[in-house]
């Protein structure tokens, strides 16, 4: 999962081979898909002593599964 060019996370194993062979079925082998996302939490705020405090973020997509393709 991509989001401005870095990758923030990634499809499961069994996800991934189950993407795959839906796109390869779908006559899409080795495309990408693109979907909304929302990211979720996190915080960076500075400290003293030039520290910075981070938190985690998550991110939720908004991606049809199985995969299909809009047209």
């Amino acid at each position: 999962v991509q989001i401005d060019g870095r990758t923030v996370a990634y499809l499961s194993r069994t996800q991934a081979v189950a993407y795959n062979a839906r796109m390869r079925g779908m006559g899409y082998p080795g495309r990408t898909a693109t979907c909304g996302a929302t990211v979720n939490g996190g915080w960076s705020r500075p400290r003293a002593g030039g520290r910075v405090d981070k938190g985690s973020f998550g991110v939720e997509l908004s991606l049809d599964w199985p995969v299909r393709v809009k047209r």
